[in-house]
Formats: C-alpha cells, structure tokens, sequence
C-alpha cells in the first residue's frame, strides 16, 4: 500500500482552513477615561440614572460571522445590544451615577452593529439612538478602527479582542453627547 504523504497534507491543510471556530471576546473592562469623565458630571449633578433594557434592530444578534473562520460573539452568547448596556451600566456604577430606581431612565436602540476584518482596514461600527422620556432622541455613531491580519483565524480574533475597546469608545463618544450630558442637570 502506497501513501501518498503530499495529498495527505494538502487535505490536513483544507480541514484546517476551512474549519471554523468561534471567536469570542473578553468581559467588557472599564475605561479610567469613561469613569473620570462621568466623575466630574457626578461632582456637578444630584441626578442618576437607570438604563432600561435595550431594543435592537435583529432581535437575539450575538454573532456576526468573520470570513470563513466562524463567528465573532461577546462573551457567554450575550446579544450585542445587551453586552453594551451592561458595559454602559458599569461605568455609570463606578462613578455613581447608576441608580435602578432613578425617574430619570435612558432607553436605547442598537441600529447598527458590523465589523470589517480586511487587513488595512479593520474596525467596528456601532450606532445607536437613544432616548429619555418625553425627549427628543439623539444618535451616536462610532467608527473604531484596528489592525488586523492577513490570516483569516488570527483576523477574526483580532476582531473579538476588538469589540470590548470599540465599546469604550462607542461610550465615550455617547458620554460625551450634549444630549447625555443633559440627563444630568448642574446642581442649584
């Protein structure tokens, strides 16, 4: 019996290839810039606020796929809209403006949420409109951008370790909105 040891390697190397594994990022980890700047409302505001449950625009969303190497997800399967309140609740908790029976309520709704894995060019992008009762609605859009790779398993793993940054930076950007900083009128 003959072995023909180069097509054994050549299908060893397409099993690996196209075998797909999910790529799952870390628990969100708080942002020092975040906290501080939600201190300094805090030093200015009496009010808190509680974050109702978040809607989204694909109900249940906890993966998008990365090319052919299997899903990109948030960590324990969470739907995105869900892992961004959480990270959005943690922050307001540490600087004390988290309150679960505040009047003052923020609503939000995940428009948008995709992410690029091509080398050069990799980033997220997240939008969403948020609301607080009998208010206008105002929108936040973030692009956050990364570098990735060629190989495709170490792209879409790249992406994963990329979300927990880009949803920093998405809170950022909505902390910074006239709109949020609103919510928190100045002390008399």
């Amino acid at each position: 019996m003959r072995f023909n040891y180069a097509k054994i390697a050549l299908s060893v190397i397409i099993v690996l290839l196209t075998t797909a594994c999910t790529h799952t990022s870390q628990r969100y980890g708080l942002s020092a810039e975040n906290v501080a700047m939600l201190q300094q409302v805090k030093q200015s505001s009496d009010a808190t606020l509680q974050v109702a449950n978040f809607t989204t625009f694909n109900p249940g969303l906890n993966s998008i796929m990365c090319r052919a190497a299997g899903p990109v997800e948030p960590p324990d399967q969470r739907p995105f809209e869900m892992y961004i309140r959480e990270a959005l609740i943690s922050e307001l908790k540490i600087s004390g403006l988290f309150n679960e029976k505040s009047a003052n309520t923020l609503h939000g709704h995940l428009e948008h949420i995709d992410f690029n894995s091509n080398i050069g060019a990799g980033n997220w992008t997240m939008r969403m409109r948020f609301n607080k009762a009998d208010e206008a609605p105002f929108t936040v859009e973030n692009v956050y951008s990364f570098s990735t790779n060629f190989i495709a398993d170490i792209a879409c793993g790249q992406v994963a370790q990329a979300l927990g940054a880009a949803t920093q930076d998405f809170l950022k950007k909505t902390f910074e909105h006239p709109s949020f900083k609103a919510m928190f009128p100045k002390k008399p």
